[in-house]
């Protein structure tokens, strides 16, 4: 038996100290508001040879309380791993899911992150799956599922995210002891492999070019050239203000995000009310780092940094986007306004939207000119390199390039023996 105890998610803990002393906080006290939280990994054999492996948070805020806390976690685990099996009701998906989001949201996920599950489990898995208990939610039901959501035209997108919704939630229950095993598989044949597909849309510049020319206003403008010239997101496209402009140097600063919709707190208490219709929360704007808590810079193009010159001159905000009563912009807002854009340009819409596919067009027109999958993933602010591989394929033949390399060191050798050989006879 093996535990092993780390920090937990120190990324984001540092990206928010980094915010806290933007802010003015001293960065003493901002490390004190943000503590350390551990997590600790136990693996257990049994003595019928099963294997346990124990993921938990601690609630310890320094590696010697965690430690303790894993210690006392080993000699729970062992005990209750010697007392004979009990049998236990297993709850059903629907009686599982609210503990489940309480505890993802216990977890501080995102509320972006919490809304997409909410809305899987609300639009597919309640109900095909939602009467049934955990342990009997097996392959061929799972199947069912993603044969009734093929039949419904459900992209690959919405098809991932509702796997995946549904196996973090049966792995949570694992965790919790509701669930002995997972019941089914999820594996390549389970989840789609959006990101390495081979089909990744973007703009051709022609397409790109009609687009900009189908723009009704400047501020449609901005929001495209931010999105294929600067790879943002949409709600970082929102989230942008006239401080994170840097004209002196040429650059941008994506240090925030605007979600718009309803806090996953306030949602789980009116669901778990019985959804009274006279008590639905309203939805608000949500101000959060970017996606992967990752704030990085990213250089600005000619033509976006003149179209944001111009637009400053008009503004009056703070933020670069507003509505034209100044509400802040949110991605439904940037999707009807492409819209106009492209219905003007004559540019069919791709399933995953306009504004993603600026994103796309982005990546993938500098891994045309050869840029290095490392640089793409630091200026799209990708979490893995495995997301940016998928615009690699569209790169110059580097195989070719390194060899034509080789080729041009020989015959600069062989060059030069010439002229030793040369210098040697005549001397």
């Amino acid at each position: 038996m093996t535990y092993a105890v780390n920090e937990y998610k120190p990324r984001r803990r540092d990206a928010k100290i980094a915010q806290l002393v933007a802010r003015g906080v001293d960065p003493s006290r901002a490390a004190k508001e943000v503590p350390k939280r551990y997590e600790c990994i136990i693996r257990l054999t049994l003595p019928n040879g099963r294997a346990i492996v124990d993921r938990k948070l601690t609630g310890a805020t320094s590696e010697s309380g965690a430690k303790a806390w894993a210690k006392a976690r080993e000699i729970d685990l062992i005990r209750r791993a010697g007392a004979p099996p009990t049998p236990k009701h297993v709850p059903t998906l629907n009686a599982w899911w609210p503990k489940y989001m309480r505890a993802c949201i216990g977890e501080g996920l995102a509320d972006s992150t919490l809304a997409l599950k909410q809305h899987c489990f609300d639009a597919w898995l309640a109900q095909y799956l939602g009467d049934l208990p955990l342990n009997e939610i097996t392959n061929e039901k799972r199947s069912a599922l993603q044969h009734a959501m093929t039949l419904d035209g459900v992209g690959r997108s919405g098809m991932s995210n509702t796997m995946q919704a549904l196996s973090a939630a049966l792995n949570k229950a694992i965790e919790h002891g509701e669930l002995a095993s997972m019941p089914c598989k999820f594996g390549k044949t389970a989840r789609l492999k959006t990101a390495t597909s081979s089909h990744t849309p973007f703009y051709q510049d022609p397409q790109l070019a009609a687009l900009l020319d189908g723009a009704p206003d400047l501020q449609t403008k901005v929001i495209i050239l931010l999105g294929c010239d600067a790879g943002l997101r949409a709600g970082e496209i929102a989230g942008v203000d006239w401080n994170d402009v840097a004209f002196d140097r040429v650059e941008i600063t994506v240090r925030r995000s605007i979600w718009y919709g309803v806090p996953a707190a306030k949602r789980q208490a009116w669901i778990e009310a019985g959804r009274p219709r006279d008590a639905r929360p309203k939805p608000e704007h949500v101000v959060k780092l970017p996606k992967h808590d990752k704030i990085r810079r990213v250089p600005m193009t000619r033509r976006l940094a003149s179209a944001l010159r111009k637009l400053r001159l008009r503004s009056r905000t703070e933020r670069v986007l507003v509505t034209a009563d100044g509400k802040w912009l949110h991605r439904d807002t940037i999707s009807d306004w492409l819209a106009v854009a492209e219905a003007r340009a004559g540019v069919p819409r791709d399933g995953e939207g306009c504004v993603h596919v600026l994103r796309h067009t982005f990546c993938s027109r500098i891994a045309l000119r050869g840029v290095p999958a490392r640089v793409i993933m630091e200026l799209a602010g990708h979490h893995s390199i495995t997301v940016t591989q998928r615009y690699m394929h569209l790169a110059p033949n580097s195989t070719t390039s390194a060899v034509e390399l080789l080729e041009i060191a020989a015959n600069g050798t062989e060059t030069r023996a010439e002229t030793n050989e040369t210098d040697s006879a005549t001397g």
